[in-house]
């Protein structure tokens, strides 16, 4: 449990790292990029739990900055925020299905189930958002999700691939 809740806080202060996509208020943030990095590197840290700690950590974080800048924070702010915490444990979710129980023969590339878990968990907060302020909100469009998408996805793949020579190289010495 102590390093589900360390995974959490590091994910939580990467969460501050993000840009904004396209013309929209669709952010790729890096608490992501984190949390798959270090489910990646320890098998036994348990998926849904963490992805779960890590999104109420990400929300608070995100509730935290609000008030230290002044925001208001009004309950659509904080609903808003509070899907960040569905976001996690989504991709988390499909994280643990098309990565971790992916046993089969034909292997399918990593980028590739990266890219399916982030668009499915974008897709699951883009979902419950239109359901939760309608559709008059949204401004986010496809293509800016599968952006998103592919750039997360890419600089978790790059991440884990380093580490995973620099791993070999150690090894080796």
């Amino acid at each position: 449990m102590f390093k589900t809740i360390l995974v959490s806080i590091v994910v939580a202060i990467c969460s501050l790292l993000n840009f904004n996509l396209g013309q929209t208020d669709l952010r790729a943030s890096m608490g992501i990029v984190a949390l798959i990095i270090a489910l990646h590197d320890d098998p036994n840290l348990n998926e849904l739990k963490t992805g779960f700690i890590a999104g109420i950590f990400v929300f608070l974080m995100r509730i935290l900055v609000s008030a230290f800048v002044g925001k208001a924070l009004t309950f659509a702010v904080i609903s808003s925020y509070s899907i960040e915490i569905l976001f996690y444990a989504s991709y988390a979710l499909f994280y643990l299905i098309l990565v971790r129980h992916d046993h089969s023969a034909y292997k399918t590339p990593f980028i590739m189930l990266l890219m399916l878990c982030d668009f499915g968990a974008n897709t699951v907060e883009y979902v419950v958002r239109f359901l939760i302020f309608g559709g008059g909100i949204m401004k986010s469009q496809f293509n800016d999700i599968f952006i998103s998408a592919f750039i997360r996805s890419a600089i978790i793949w790059i991440i884990v691939s380093y580490l995973a020579k620099y791993k070999l190289k150690n090894k080796e010495n």
